[in-house]
This record gives structure tokens, C-alpha cells and sequence, in this order.
């Protein structure tokens, strides 16, 4: 089955549901959003309408990254980069929550350009997944420019 969405709401949400059967939410990767808007979107939504996000800045951007800046959180100095910190794998159930609550199917890891090609970055990113719960989510990985491309995380392995 193919779907048809665009990244973000283009339009208004009333119209976006007449006019796409798919989202990719951009919001929950610059902030941490209230249960209260997430419901009424899937409320607002027709039924079988596909709700993909973005996991939070928190797992994926250091904090000097200028996407900070649009957070509703401050960063501390162990976020990013998939390394496997208390403060990652918090911001990780955060993300499976907002995803619950949305009723997502979707949960995309973008990760920065800062995300280098070395053994650490693929050590923490394979630790990261180890430990990661993931529900029934299919999770997708993005990496920038200059890095490898990531396949589908969802079969519970990393490919790099």
C-alpha cells in the first residue's frame, strides 16, 4: 500500500486529512509536545490515517547543535548522537509515548551531520538499539549528508 503525505502539515490540519492519508510530524523532533494536542490530532484524523514522527532532538542532536533552539527543553551535555545516556534513553520513552498517544506507526531517527562514520558512533548507535525498547513501532534511521546510509532499524539490528 503506498502512502501520500508530506513532511509537516502544509496546509490546514482539516484540509490535510481530506487531502493526504499520511503526516510525518516534525514537531516532536524540535519539542516536547502536550498529550492533550497529540489526541485531539489523532482525534481530528480520519480513520486509517498514517501518523509517522520524528523522535526527539534529545536522542539524536548534541546540544550544541542549533536545533536547540527551537526546543522547549535545555539540553545537558549527554544528549545526542544515539550514545546510550540516561538522558538519551529518557528522551527515547518520550518519544514512544508521544507515539502512543498519537498513535503513530512510524518513528524516524534523524540523525545530525555531526553523526560521524567511526567505531564509536556505530558502538553507541548499536548499544543505543540494544537497549532502546521499541514497542510495535517501525523505526526508520536518517543519516545527513557524509555518512552511510542506514537501512530500516525495525528488524531490531543496525546495518550500516
Amino acid at each position: 500500500m503506498i502512502r501520500v503525505g508530506t513532511c509537516g502539515f502544509c496546509e490546514a490540519r482539516s484540509k490535510y486529512f481530506r487531502d493526504f492519508d499520511a503526516v510525518e510530524v516534525q514537531q516532536t523532533f524540535y519539542r516536547i509536545l502536550q498529550e492533550k494536542t497529540l489526541e485531539r490530532w489523532r482525534r481530528e484524523a480520519p480513520e486509517g490515517f498514517t501518523f509517522s514522527m520524528k523522535a526527539f532532538q534529545g536522542v539524536t542532536h548534541p546540544p550544541n547543535s542549533p536545533t536547540w533552539r527551537r526546543s522547549n527543553v535545555r539540553p545537558s551535555k549527554n544528549v545526542g548522537l544515539l550514545r546510550p545516556t540516561s538522558e538519551v534513553l529518557h528522551f527515547w520513552r518520550v518519544t514512544l509515548k508521544e507515539a502512543e498517544v498519537l498513535g503513530a506507526r512510524f518513528i524516524l531517527i534523524q540523525l545530525p551531520k555531526s553523526f560521524k562514520e567511526s567505531e564509536e558512533s556505530f558502538a553507541n548507535a548499536e548499544k543505543f538499539f540494544e537497549m532502546a525498547e521499541r514497542k510495535d513501532f517501525e523505526v526508520a534511521v536518517e543519516l545527513r549528508a557524509g555518512a552511510r546510509k542506514v537501512s530500516s532499524a525495525s528488524s531490531g539490528s543496525l546495518t550500516l
